[in-house]
């Protein structure tokens, strides 16, 4: 008796996570006939799965095709090259290159904007100096690399510190 009530309530509570779930995504579903003909031209291949894919995604497939729209034709040739570039990695190296992006994604937001603002600044500089930059750095060995790393994190720490020091000044 006891173990018949168990699985009655397990089925009830997994049912209820089911049509709970399949009730968030109903509202916000994009139903493609209402994807203008262009829309539903562009996204073409997604049509046979289009109603079986979560809201969310048919929400970010709508806005990168906008922003597709927007592009150069110049940009639309980069990104088409760089995703030809990601299409032909190895599946470990894409994996590296996700988990990387996760951690990331998972830093302090100060630090992340520190790493965005230090990767801009090198992308600005010229193609020689980058190079000779990005040589300097290979030619330094895996201790030397962490020593400059733990160097330059202990500097920005203080920095961050005595910014925070000046700032408690001005306002008290």
């Amino acid at each position: 008796m006891v173990k018949q009530l168990s699985q009655f309530i397990f089925s009830c509570l997994l049912f209820a996570l089911i049509a709970s779930q399949a009730y968030a995504d109903s509202p916000n579903k994009i139903p493609w006939t209402t994807l203008t003909p262009d829309q539903q031209r562009a996204l073409q291949k997604f049509e046979p799965q289009w109603q079986d894919l979560p809201a969310q995604r048919q929400s970010r497939i709508l806005t990168g095709l906008t922003k597709w729209k927007q592009l150069s034709s110049e940009q639309k040739t980069v990104f088409k090259q760089r995703f030809e570039k990601w299409q032909s990695l190895p599946p470990a190296q894409k994996k590296k290159i996700r988990d990387r992006f996760k951690l990331f994604l998972k830093l302090p937001a100060e630090t992340r904007n520190a790493t965005i603002k230090n990767y801009n600044q090198f992308k600005d500089l010229p193609k020689a100096r980058q190079a000779e930059l990005k040589k300097r750095w290979s030619s330094f060995s895996p201790a030397q690399k962490r020593q400059i790393l733990k160097r330059l994190k202990s500097r920005n720490y203080r920095l961050q510190s005595k910014d925070r020091r000046q700032h408690r000044r001005q306002t008290h």
